[in-house]
């Protein structure tokens, strides 16, 4: 083999192995959105796997695109929405407990209620409306990322936010005012 030939192998390894970290950054945000979507550890963790080998699949038109990230989201969002639809989950579905490995990271009795408390009004939202603050209260996503993501206007989607937060607000002033 010439040195050239060697020089094309090499770059088109380091070209998959730049889109794999790529694909390694994301993962976690992806199952984070599907955690949030589905409720359940198991199938977020599912759709994650099914997410990344499908980014996988169409690494040579990903690798042109800008970001990546972005698209993850929405075939992770579009096979959340899937799922959700042929098992009908979403109505009344019971949050899988968060688990002691979790909880042993809050100390006090009062900080394991409190998300308690916060996780089970977080279930209550519209299952759009509850990613959309998750991605810019968890997330960190900006307006203009999460417009794009979700075709909502800006407007809108400060709208969503700050109904959510004051549902979250009253919700636990409820709770702590008469619990």
């Amino acid at each position: 083999m010439s040195r050239n030939a060697n020089s094309v192998v090499f770059l088109i390894t380091m070209e998959d192995g730049e889109f794999q970290n790529e694909l390694i950054r994301i993962k976690d945000k992806l199952y984070r959105m599907a955690y949030v979507m589905l409720l359940n550890e198991e199938d977020a963790s599912d759709l994650t796997q099914e997410t990344l080998l499908i980014l996988w699949k169409k690494k040579n038109l990903l690798k042109k695109m800008d970001n990546v990230e972005a698209y993850g989201i929405r075939v992770i969002k579009n096979l959340c929405f899937d799922l959700n639809k042929r098992q009908h989950l979403f109505k009344n579905q019971i949050l899988p407990k968060i688990g002691n490995r979790n909880l042993k990271f809050y100390q006090n009795y009062e900080e394991k209620e409190a998300l308690q408390v916060l996780m089970d009004s977080l279930k209550k939202i519209e299952i759009k409306h509850r990613l959309i603050f998750v991605m810019k209260t968890i997330e960190g996503y900006s307006y203009e990322e999460i417009e794009n993501l979700t075709g909502f206007t800006q407007e809108n989607l400060r709208q969503i936010i700050s109904r959510t937060r004051k549902y979250l607000r009253v919700s636990l002033k409820k709770q702590y005012d008469h619990g």
